[in-house]
């Protein structure tokens, strides 16, 4: 929880993020008609998508299965289950 933007996140890391590396806002991951996307929102930090690069804040990449996220120094796996 942000008491500043009196923000609640829709997903935690703080447990994982011992070193506070994830911005309270960090990224989202969008549901369109075409598929999956994920945004970065501007943190300190970076997001990035298969180790190939960091996400560029406000633009919208397109997510596939098995995609590999890194915010901060957690990394993610995301999985699209039929």
């Amino acid at each position: 929880w942000d008491p500043r933007l009196d923000s609640h996140p829709d997903v935690d890391l703080s447990d994982e993020d011992i070193d506070s590396k994830v911005s309270r806002i960090h990224a989202r991951i969008l549901t369109k008609k075409e598929g999956f996307y994920i945004e970065d929102m501007g943190s300190t930090n970076g997001t990035y998508l298969n180790r190939e690069f960091r996400l560029v804040e406000g633009i919208e990449y397109a997510l596939k299965n098995r995609d590999e996220i890194i915010i901060g120094h957690i990394f993610l796996r995301f999985i699209i289950n039929d």
